[in-house]
């Protein structure tokens, strides 16, 4: 073969390399989601983030959403995509009690914030600029970071006063909101979301600390009517991780769109369309009669605040200093961030 014929044949090859290449396919990532496949919040929430995501990836990304623990458990989530069972995940933190103390400051009572989109800012601004904060989520690649709407108090019988809540066994998560129920008179019962609904309507608890999705999409409304708003349940905090090599691997259109659908503006579109949106569900479920929604009078809230809401901060300050991963100053920081009294 003459040096013409062979660089013709390789350049041949070249072209044949680069054509498969510009038309491989879009690479696959499995997204792994605890809620069911057709609940407000996935439909409102995640299937949008997850189409927004494909549509700026330009062809470069297809996301397979396995909804329903399909994939692996709720609670297992966070092992599942660092050992690349999945490459992407939907994950209550509130499930992993000890590992992030400064963390888990945003579930603590009485708060100053109104609504998700206000306290996501701050928790991202917080996760930013705190490494402290920040370092004992870094074994999976954070995408966006957001929280639940205020929690509301789902009973099987009505809840008016403080009075009326003593005694009475709350199923939670671990964590800040243990004391508090505690400190509330209540007894808190830490179990899976998954097993709420039988408890419920068994009798084995009284009641729940829920958002609206939940209360509608696991059907609590069906064994607990009652629903007491303006109850100082604070925030449950909600991370979308994915494994860190697989993210590295991804080509850069990809990468970018996962970027730019995540971080600050990211977690606040989630905090809206997934969490703050829930509040819709309140008056058709009130509107056919599943629910007796109470709002806490601002005086009787006042009583709850007092209660419980000095205590479990000092209670979380203690904690998570004897936890000895915290320093002092951080852990002033973030709870003076949180409750308003200092600033970044």
């Amino acid at each position: 073969m003459n040096r013409f014929h062979r660089y013709a044949v390789l350049f041949a090859a070249a072209l044949c390399v680069c054509a498969g290449a510009a038309h491989a396919g879009p690479t696959t990532l499995k997204f792994s989601l605890q809620n069911p496949e057709n609940s407000f919040s996935t439909n409102n929430g995640i299937k949008k983030w997850i189409e927004k995501v494909e549509q700026d990836s330009n062809g470069t990304l297809s996301i397979d959403l396995y909804a329903g623990e399909t994939l692996c458990k709720g609670a297992q989530s966070w092992s599942a995509v660092r050992n690349n069972i999945t490459d992407i995940a939907w994950i209550p933190m509130g499930m992993y009690a000890g590992m992030n103390p400064l963390a888990e400051a945003i579930f603590l009572p009485s708060l100053p914030f109104s609504d998700p989109m206000t306290i996501t800012r701050t928790a991202n601004d917080l996760f930013e600029k705190i490494p402290a904060l920040s370092k004992p989520y870094s074994a999976n690649r954070i995408i966006a970071l957001y929280t639940s709407d205020s929690n509301n108090l789902v009973t099987s019988r009505p809840v008016r006063t403080l009075e009326d809540l003593k005694g009475l066994k709350i199923r939670t998560t671990a964590g800040p909101f243990v004391p508090m129920l505690e400190a509330l008179g209540a007894v808190p019962v830490v179990m899976g979301n998954a097993e709420v609904y039988d408890a419920l309507s068994k009798k084995t608890i009284d009641g729940v600390l829920a958002s609206w999705e939940t209360i509608d999409g696991s059907r609590f409304y069906e064994v607990a009517p009652y629903v007491t708003t303006n109850s100082p349940f604070g925030f449950s905090l909600f991370t979308i991780a994915m494994n860190r090599k697989k993210f590295d691997r991804l080509p850069d259109e990809a990468r970018n769109a996962l970027l730019k659908n995540g971080g600050m503006d990211g977690a606040l579109w989630l905090a809206e369309n997934f969490s703050f949106a829930t509040r819709k569900l309140a008056e058709p479920l009130q509107a056919k009669g599943a629910v007796t929604i109470y709002e806490l009078p601002a005086e009787e809230r006042a009583r709850w605040d007092k209660v419980a809401g000095h205590m479990t901060r000092e209670r979380w300050m203690k904690d998570t200093l004897e936890s000895g991963k915290v320093a002092r100053e951080d852990a002033e920081t973030v709870l003076g961030v949180l409750t308003g009294e200092k600033t970044l």
